[in-house]
């Protein structure tokens, strides 16, 4: 162990000595007190405030900028911290350190986004990229680091991926884009697990609306859900999960149509 890892070890070591003294006394303090207390031991960490996406609005700022210093982003937290905290503090049995630190470094998750943006808590569908690593937009001071040779080649390989983004959703599918019948009560589970990158998890959410008669499908998304119907008759033959994350999206979900009246299989 080199002696940035060591210090590294020690560090969480206080972290969570300190962790156990406030659940022990959680009660002599106000929540306030004990959210700032919490956040701030945990600013510390590397993977702190971690990026894991960005919202349309402020790739698009970015790359009008170019090299040059733009104002007005800010990193908007995914998990609010009155949750984070409630959740390792209010319980019977404290958490183990590593629980901690897993649960800590999972949900202080960030997307980048405009000032408005974030104080109006309106992110929208935000473009999600890989930095597992945390080695984008890392902190500095009370801010984050910014790099054109960096974060910046980073964004430009991102809205590359998704130049087409645009224009796909104002051709996204909706529910009533098409003629559908009512989802299948009778359906069975199917074993599945897909991972896709960025690009195809716009591409899918976004869905298909027939053209020809040739086309056999309508693909809508819905609530998390992605709905696949037969554009002839209506019934919908399949429902797939669909969920976002740091490298694009998975579906680990899914079911089919076990009515036979409707489908047979």
């Amino acid at each position: 162990m080199n002696i940035a890892e060591d210090s590294a070890s020690a560090r969480d070591e206080v972290t969570y000595d300190i962790y156990l003294r406030l659940h022990a006394t959680q009660h002599l303090y106000p929540a306030k007190t004990l959210r700032t207390v919490l956040s701030e031991l945990f600013y510390a960490d590397p993977f702190a405030w971690r990026a894991v996406g960005i919202t349309q609005a402020a790739l698009d700022a970015y790359r009008e900028a170019g090299k040059d210093r733009i104002k007005g982003i800010e990193r908007a937290h995914l998990t609010d911290r009155h949750r984070m905290v409630a959740h390792i503090l209010k319980r019977d049995i404290p958490m183990s350190q590593d629980e901690l630190f897993f649960y800590w470094r999972t949900e202080d998750r960030v997307v980048i986004a405009l000032k408005s943006e974030n104080r109006s808590n309106q992110l929208g569908t935000w473009i999600p990229f890989d930095n597992d690593r945390a080695s984008y937009f890392t902190r500095l001071g009370i801010g984050f680091r910014y790099q054109h040779d960096n974060e910046g080649k980073m964004l430009q390989r991102l809205a590359e991926n998704i130049a087409d983004v645009d224009h796909v959703d104002r051709q996204e599918a909706k529910r009533w884009s098409f003629r559908t019948l009512p989802l299948p009560e009778a359906r069975h589970n199917l074993p599945i697990a897909l991972h896709f990158n960025c690009r195809d998890y716009y591409k899918i959410r976004c869905g298909y609306i027939p053209q020809e008669m040739e086309d056999r499908w309508f693909i809508y998304f819905k609530n998390g859900w992605v709905y696949f119907h037969r554009s002839w008759s209506g019934y919908c033959v399949y429902g797939a999960r669909l969920t976002k994350t740091s490298k694009g999206g998975l579906i680990t979900e899914a079911w089919v149509n076990a009515d036979r009246k409707q489908y047979s299989y």
